[in-house]
Order: structure tokens, then C-alpha cells, then sequence
């Protein structure tokens, strides 16, 4: 996450709102120097899952940061297109600049993920 404060402080709120969640961890930039879109969060993050890009999957709503970030490093994205309207950036003229997944819901994810296998 690119949020400021801590990943302790993120995983609760995730606790609280994704209660059957199954994320093994949380990385904050604010722990890790390094923001999205710079490949250094994405492979940090690789590194403490042990996985290579190919294994992964990218799951944001922010088309620069996010989706052609994890592009870049060989990650799957998949863009999380709310149907609300973001109130604190606008909004991008045109998808993101590499190939993606696209969902606009958690079920819609989740019936993504279930997919998988």
C-alpha cells in the first residue's frame, strides 16, 4: 500500500473490513521507503512471499501506481474499477497501458480467484 502509516495500523483496518481474508502479509510504503510505482515494493513484496513475478498477482485501483507497476515487474494486474467516483484524484481519460484483468466488485474477484482453481 502507498498509505502513510503502518502496516500494523492497515492490517487492522483490513481485519475489520475483510474479516475471512487470507493475505499472509501487508507491506506499507511507509515501512519499506519506496512507493508504487517503483519495482522495488513489488519485488520487496515478492521476496517476503517467496514467489516469482509470473506466480503472482496484482490487485489495485490505481492505473499508474498499481496496474502498470506490477506490469512492469511481471505481475498479473488486475484493476479494481470502483463504480464510485474516486473524490480525491480524477480520474484516468484511458485504461491502463498493458494487459490486465478487469473487476468492479469483490464478488466479481472472487468469482476471478474461484476460477483459478
Amino acid at each position: 500500500s502507498n498509505l502513510s502509516y503502518s502496516g500494523g495500523v492497515l492490517r487492522r483496518r483490513i481485519d475489520e473490513t475483510l474479516p475471512f481474508h487470507r493475505f499472509e502479509f501487508v507491506l506499507a510504503s511507509s515501512e519499506s521507503v519506496f512507493r508504487k510505482p517503483s519495482e522495488w515494493i513489488f519485488r520487496r513484496a515478492l521476496g517476503i512471499a517467496g514467489l516469482e513475478p509470473a506466480q503472482a498477482w496484482f490487485v489495485g485501483d490505481d492505473v499508474r501506481c498499481d496496474i502498470e507497476g506490477a506490469a512492469r515487474c511481471g505481475i498479473w494486474p488486475v484493476w479494481y474499477k470502483s463504480p464510485l467516483r474516486c473524490t480525491y484524484k480524477p480520474e484516468y481519460a484511458s485504461g491502463p497501458a498493458c494487459e490486465y484483468s478487469l473487476v468492479s466488485s469483490w464478488d466479481e474477484l472472487g468469482e476471478l480467484l474461484t476460477a483459478l482453481g
